[in-house]
This record gives C-alpha cells, structure tokens and sequence, in this order.
C-alpha cells in the first residue's frame, strides 16, 4: 500500500470508527476509566492510545505485510499526540505524581 493511500485509509477508518462508536475522546476516555478499574491503577486516554499502538507493534511482528496494523498504529499514534497535548495543556492534579510511579 502506497504512503499516501495508508493516510487516507487512517482518514476514512477514524470517519468509520466515529460514526460507528461516537466521539473518539469520549470513547478513549471510556476505556481509561474501565481499564483504571480492571487495574487499579489510574490510566488516561493517552496511557491507552500508547496500549493500543502496543499491541499494533506486536502484532506487527507476526505480519509485516498485512496493511490494517499500519493504519491502526498511525491512527493510534495520532490520538496518542491528541492526548499528550490535552494532557500537556491541562494537566490533572495527579497526572505527574502518576507519571512518576509508573
């Protein structure tokens, strides 16, 4: 797949995912607060944006050649700066002590 068709598809795949599963911040959000449950431990958007590009890279490993993990991990790596940069510009109280201690 050529560079610019994998944008393209990220494009059309975040059009795709919103109208399928509603607001991408609010879904993220969603996540964290049921992963920081599961876990114990408070997790953000940010933490799960960086989980999901994870498993992307992982699987990755197993198949080079298959186009979707490509697109998935650009996606991902997009709302991982998205919430990097909320995080950046309005930061929780507990967001450094957290930091931290990870």
């Amino acid at each position: 797949m050529h560079y610019k068709d994998v944008l393209k598809t990220c494009a059309q795949t975040l059009n795709d995912r919103n109208r399928n599963y509603g607001d991408s911040d609010a879904c993220f959000t969603r996540i964290a607060q049921i992963a920081s449950a599961i876990l114990d431990k408070r997790l953000t958007p940010y933490d799960i944006a960086m989980v999901l590009a994870s498993v992307k890279l992982g699987r990755m490993a197993g198949n080079r050649v298959y186009a979707d993990n490509y697109v998935d991990l650009a996606n991902y790596a997009a709302f991982g700066a998205h919430f990097a940069e909320q995080e950046h510009l309005s930061p929780s109280p507990l967001s450094s002590v957290d930091r931290k201690s990870t």
